[in-house]
Parts: structure tokens; sequence; C-alpha cells
């Protein structure tokens, strides 16, 4: 009997000993991840990781209950999850590269419509954030995706066969994203302002990130060529426009020395 209540109480004491140190290893974690996500500089990724992702419920329950904003626990996870697989997102290549953004970045008025399969079709009217971040996209060889949910996300990874992806929304519905889509290098943006209806989210650090692993060289040189071939684009549409007033005026001309 006796040496069940030692037992007993030996058990006892291993679980408060297990529980001390798993608040005091979350507390570290988030510690680190806190002060990394203010200085702008990551250190002990992957233990961070590890360590929110396995009590990443727990947190959220204990921030909740201290009156905390638990979308820092969300904040602190896709800015370590961009560290981590940031050389890996370097490294593919451009060719096949996706940004996904989430439909509530248009403006309340927009006309685009939804194809069933690769999501809304931008009109580039420039009443949002969307279009510059198009033209960013076709400079640095991108492929924009603008999806009403996450039913488009697994049709477009299915169809469209992505080497790594950009992607923007909510801290929460982000940072739960990157954990599922870690087969493939991903590298977040979470909007500043959500609410799921105009929301806004800054459109150069999204570029930003187009750019990792392309040398300021390049660059200006893919500027360039993308600036070329819009101004000799709009070069033949001017001269397909004034065309038919040329031959009008050459009309004229011959008309009148007859």
């Amino acid at each position: 009997m006796l040496g069940k209540v030692v037992t007993y109480e030996l058990i006892g004491k291993l679980a408060v000993i297990c529980a001390v140190l798993i608040i005091l290893v979350n507390i570290a974690a988030f510690l680190i991840g806190l002060y990394c996500v203010r200085k702008k500089k990551i250190i002990f990724p992957r233990f961070v990781l590890l360590t929110l992702y396995l009590f990443y419920s727990p947190l959220k329950w204990l921030f909740s209950v201290f009156g905390v904003n638990d979308k820092l626990i969300d904040e602190i996870l896709i800015d370590f999850q961009n560290a981590v697989y940031a050389d890996a997102f370097r490294k593919r290549p451009g060719d096949r590269k996706i940004i996904l953004l989430p439909h509530c970045l248009r403006d309340g008025q927009c006309k685009a419509r939804c194809d069933p399969l690769f999501g809304y079709v931008c009109k580039r009217c420039g009443r949002c954030g969307i279009d510059k971040i198009i033209e960013a996209a076709d400079i640095y060889g991108y492929k924009v995706f603008i999806i009403p949910g996450g039913s488009f996300i697994r049709k477009i990874m299915k169809e469209y066969h992505p080497t790594a992806c950009i992607g923007v929304a909510c801290p929460i519905e982000l940072s739960e994203a990157m954990v599922i889509g870690a087969k493939i290098p991903t590298q977040g943006v979470y909007l500043e302002k959500d609410g799921c209806f105009e929301t806004i989210v800054d459109v150069d650090e999204i570029i930003e990130k187009m750019k990792m692993g392309i040398s300021e060289e390049i660059s200006e040189d893919l500027i360039r060529k993308y600036d070329c071939a819009g101004k000799k684009k709009e070069l033949i549409t001017f001269g397909e426009d004034r065309k038919p007033d040329a031959e009008n005026e050459e009309m004229k001309r011959d008309h009148n020395v007859s």
C-alpha cells in the first residue's frame, strides 16, 4: 500500500515538473519569437517553429485567458516559416512560381468575373493594389491567382504544379495554410487590415518577396525589358489607331488633285 502511495506521489511530481517545463519552453519560444519579429532578426528558427507547432492550441488558449492578441502567435509562425524556407524559395526556378491573393483585397465595386478553376480574373482597373501586384508579377515571372476560398488552392496546385508560392491572407489562415502547404517552398505576407472586405496588404513587401533570389542587376534588367515591351505595345496600338486617319487624309488629297 505504501509503495502505491509513493508511486502515485512520484507520478504527480513528475507531471508537475513536466507541466512546468512545457510552460517554460513555450514562454521561451514565444519570447524569442516576439524578439525576432520586433527586431527583424531570426534566431533559433527550428526550435521556435517546433514549439509553436506542438503547442499551438494551448498557447492560443493561454493568450485568450490573459486577454492578449493571439494573432501574435500566427505572425511569429509566418515570419519564422519565411526564414526557414527562404533559401529553398530563392533556389527554385521562376517559371512556375505563383502568388495566391485573397479575393477580399478587391475593391468593393470590383466587376471581375470568377473563373471556376483559377479564381477571379482581374480587369486591371487600378482601384485596388492587385493591379500593382500583377504588374510586378509580370516583370518577375509570377502567375497571380485571386482566390475566393481554400478549395481553389487545391485546384491550382493540381492543375498548375507550382514550384514555389507567395501566399497572402489574414495571419490565422496564412499560418495554417503554410503548415499544410509545406511541400513547396512558401513565403507568406499577412494582411495589414483584415475583415474579409476591402482588406489591405503591404504591396511593396510582396514585391520584395518576388525579388528573392534575383540580383539587383537582373532585377533592373527585367524592369527595363518590361518597360520597353510596354512602350512598344503602346506605339503599335497608337499606330493602329492612327492608320485609318492617315488613309482618309491621303484619300482626301487624291480627291482634291483629281
